[in-house]
């Protein structure tokens, strides 16, 4: 299994009609095809968000932005 069994059963009880997918090592959750939310098997949470209100959820304890590749994805954070 290669994503946190646990928080993926949470998320589907919070998106009961998301589609589920296999991506990133993880399982991605996608709504009208494109993904919203993916979960790791650290139990990690990558959120898409409006790339507007980035900042002020940088603020919440324990977001950061999300990096892959050493380049700063836009409308991504970690959870």
């Amino acid at each position: 299994m290669a994503h946190d069994q646990d928080l993926a059963d949470r998320l589907r009880a919070a998106l009961p009609g998301a589609t589920e997918k296999a991506m990133f090592g993880g399982l991605a959750f996608l709504e009208g095809g494109r993904m919203v939310l993916a979960a790791n098997r650290a139990g990690v949470l990558m959120v898409r968000c409006d790339p507007a209100r980035a900042e002020d959820l940088l603020a919440r304890p324990g977001v950061t932005r999300m990096v892959m590749r050493n380049r700063e994805m836009a409308g991504w954070l970690v959870v």
